[in-house]
């Protein structure tokens, strides 16, 4: 098992389901007035146009700003952890957030498979059984004349779509197939791809504040995270003037030093090229992008994510995709990618009006595979722990996971439990560790032994 891997590689599996839609929507194929029916995937022609690229870049200048003020968490005053909204007085979006489209509620189990879908060989057997089973591209299957959906991961979403556009023989599999990014796990790696780029410069010291006994992993659980950023946004409002005042005050040191320096060019005289006050403002404006843009806009991801506006929705999956871009990691370049592909394919499909659009209209809430994470949850729990590594047993036990779903809940007046904490107000004592951090981060890198600026009128 440790010497050749041998047991890990061969329970690599592929977990298979689908969810149950209580829509009535047609998939049948679009046409136009020639009568030549819409692909699903169109040619990357049709797909990298100037116009998408275009819309999306205007659309990432007008995100890219700070909005903290205006960001759903913030006017909605979440503080749900995991995140979602709990305060609203439309009867049809409480209807929404109650009914759980996101859990196990309409998710179905078919099967686990041997094969690694991770693997070119496990992804192309994979892909050949689920065309069997729903026929995309097949004129002898029942749906010939229909789109189909397939739900995956980023990672499962870029294999198959570079193999679908990279080979000629996938054309008819393309006019038929709606391949959706998996929206869920672009929330969840957002916070390591977060930790990754202000781990050392702001958050580990924060960390070990709150937490002085635990280990800090490079990829924290995302409840942990999840709660320890809202803390993070709750505090910031009693110390976002200061932070403010302290950017403006260093800029212009920074600009009067740049105009010193010019002077003293013109002049004759030799100054060293190196302004004291750059490395403590950009510092500062670092944390600033961090408070003002990041952690909203991932917790506003997450939150609309289980809401029912897909207007609202949209606009945070942009920002989010301006968020993965501006990231240095090298996961957050995969996502970037993926979803850069995934808005222009979102631009194709509502500039032609596909039923995938009334759909994602309907409940964009139905494409988060935190339902699968649940469901391989429940599976890792049920079953015995000498029995994991046997293929026959871990099939049975997926296919139980609804049945155990369904068996706690057979009485729909039951009241539900559902494990969740609500954070405290931002006067809560909770704060005070993370508050005093950054007031003491902000105030070290104002202090320089060089500078004539007076402190008292910042602190």
């Amino acid at each position: 098992m440790f010497s050749n891997r041998d047991l890990f590689k061969n329970c690599l599996w592929t977990a298979h389901a689908f969810k149950e839609l209580p829509i009535d929507l047609d998939l049948s194929w679009k046409t136009m007035e020639d009568g030549d029916s819409v692909a699903a995937l169109p040619t990357i022609d049709e797909v990298l146009t100037e116009l998408h690229l275009t819309e999306l870049t205007m659309d990432l200048i007008h995100l890219s700003r700070p909005f903290y003020v205006e960001s759903i968490v913030v006017v909605r005053n979440v503080r749900r952890i995991p995140l979602k909204v709990t305060e609203t007085d439309d009867p049809i979006e409480q209807a929404h957030l109650a009914s759980s489209y996101d859990g196990l509620k309409h998710f179905v189990p078919v099967d686990i498979y041997s094969d690694n879908i991770t693997a070119v060989e496990g992804l192309i057997k994979i892909f050949s059984l689920l065309q069997t089973m729903e026929g995309f591209g097949t004129r002898e299957h029942r749906r010939w004349g229909q789109y189909s959906l397939l739900h995956v991961d980023m990672k499962i979403f870029w294999q198959l779509l570079r193999a679908l556009y990279c080979y000629p023989a996938f054309a008819r599999i393309r006019h038929d197939l709606f391949l959706i990014f998996g929206f869920w796990h672009a929330y969840h790696y957002a916070y390591v791809a977060l930790w990754d780029e202000f781990r050392v410069t702001f958050l580990a010291k924060a960390f070990w504040l709150l937490y002085p006994s635990n280990t800090l992993m490079r990829r924290p659980k995302n409840t942990q995270s999840s709660t320890f950023f809202t803390w993070l946004r709750l505090a910031y409002p009693s110390f976002r003037e200061k932070l403010v005042a302290s950017i403006a005050t260093l800029k212009s040191a920074v600009s009067e030093w740049q105009l010193a320096f010019l002077r003293a060019r013109r002049e004759g005289k030799k100054i060293e090229n190196k302004n004291q006050h750059l490395p403590s403002y950009v510092h500062l404006l670092n944390l600033y992008h961090l408070l003002e843009f990041c952690i909203p806009c991932i917790q506003d991801y997450g939150s609309a994510l289980k809401s029912n506006n897909w207007v609202s929705f949209y606009t945070c999956f942009k920002r989010m995709l301006l968020f993965y871009i501006s990231c240095s990691s090298k996961g957050a370049a995969d996502y970037a990618r993926s979803m850069f592909m995934f808005d222009h394919l979102l631009r194709y499909w509502i500039r032609l009006g596909l039923p995938i659009v009334e759909l994602f209209k309907w409940n964009h809430t139905i494409f988060s595979e935190e339902s699968g994470e649940i469901a391989l949850s429940v599976l890792s729990h049920s079953q015995p722990p000498t029995k994991r590594s046997e293929l026959k047993n871990a099939q049975d036990y997926w296919i139980l996971t609804r049945q155990r779903y369904l068996s706690v809940r057979q009485g729909q007046d039951l009241p539900r439990h559902k494990k969740h904490r609500v954070a405290g107000t931002p006067s809560s004592s909770y704060y005070s560790p993370i508050m005093t951090h950054l007031l003491f981060t902000l105030y070290s890198l104002l202090f320089t032994h060089d500078s004539k600026m007076q402190f008292s009128r910042l602190f």
